[in-house]
């Protein structure tokens, strides 16, 4: 037994109700408790979906905020899993061979004071995308985590100048944030930080040494490579963004449709 639209409406407005205000986290739920409420339905006949919703309720309240708290960690994990997924894709390969092509055949070189301007466009163009996609027009919880991909590109590919350093900042990230997912999960949010703090300050003097280092390396065509990647992460952090957009439209129309 389906519910109706009104019937799923009247789940989504007594979430809102009750603080849940993020509307992707309220679509998971909506949708976990229309199902249980379904299942109910066709297993007593006679109950009306008020007194199965009613029932469920009275089980479940209790637990509604730790599974809105659980539900934005899951959210927020599959938006830093779907842009690694955008950068890890042929077609950011496919990009990286047509760039290598342009920087050998022609001498981008001369334009590299324009290169951080381009940069910054592109952040601007990313930011009001997110804003208009996204914060205007739906309360989403993985606004942080939007924007926290938004500032850590713009803050790697507007500040890190040596273009080597990618390949000592972007493993010690991923590691870094593999250590943060598996113990946030077992101690506090104070701990967490805590560790976090010493990870960074322990990372801190071996990148100072790895960027002088590397630096003898640093040639003009890999500087235009890096700019050639640079743009490459901006196209794909929007594509990351449009796509969480429609996939949370799909959604939506998929429940209250």
């Amino acid at each position: 037994m389906s519910l109706s639209r009104d019937e799923l409406q009247f789940i989504d407005t007594y979430l809102k109700n009750s603080s849940i205000n993020y509307i992707d986290v309220r679509l998971e739920l909506t949708d976990h408790i229309a199902t249980t409420t379904e299942h109910e339905l066709e297993k007593k006949c006679g109950l009306t979906f008020y007194d199965a919703f009613k029932n469920y309720m009275v089980n479940h309240k209790k637990n509604l905020l730790e599974n809105y708290e659980l539900q934005k960690v899951k959210l927020r994990d599959k938006i830093i899993k779907l842009f690694s997924k955008k950068i890890m894709a042929l077609e950011v390969l496919f990009l990286i061979v047509i760039s290598g092509i342009l920087v050998s055949s022609f001498n981008f070189i001369i334009y590299e004071e324009y290169y951080l301007y381009a940069n910054f466009i592109m952040f601007i163009c990313n930011l009001i995308y997110y804003y208009i996609a996204f914060y205007r027009t739906k309360k989403t919880s993985i606004g942080g985590s939007l924007l926290t991909l938004v500032a850590v590109c713009y803050y790697i590919l507007f500040y890190i100048k040596n273009p080597l350093n990618l390949f000592f900042l972007i493993p010690v990230l991923l590691i870094g944030y593999q250590l943060f997912y598996k113990i946030e999960k077992s101690i506090s949010k104070k701990w967490s930080v805590t560790i976090i703090v010493l990870f960074a300050i322990v990372i801190f003097p071996l990148f100072l040494w790895f960027n002088q280092f590397s630096l003898q390396f640093v040639t003009d065509k890999i500087k235009v490579g890096y700019f050639f990647f640079q743009m490459i992460m901006w196209y794909m952090l929007f594509k990351t963004l449009r796509e969480y957009k429609f996939e949370l439209n799909r959604k939506f129309k998929e429940i209250f449709a």
